[in-house]
């Protein structure tokens, strides 16, 4: 068996998203990150940037969203 991805893999994602926080140049920063995923590049990005951060996930598969949040 080949995993497609696993937890061990979200370091490259949460890396991505503390990039976010070199490149956000508004006062609070603002960032828009494409597709949940399994919520890595979420994760380094609200970690990198702090709570006054406003962070937007867009994610095209409507369920999703649901999903993680009635089965945490």
């Amino acid at each position: 068996q080949v995993p497609l991805l696993s937890s061990a893999a979200l370091g490259t994602e949460e890396a991505f998203g503390a990039l976010a926080s070199r490149v956000a140049s508004a006062a609070p920063p603002r960032v828009l990150v494409g597709g949940l995923g399994l919520g890595g590049t979420l994760r380094g990005a609200l970690a990198s940037l702090g709570p006054e951060a406003e962070v937007v996930v867009v994610e095209k598969l409507g369920a999703l969203p649901e999903l993680l949040t009635t089965h945490e």
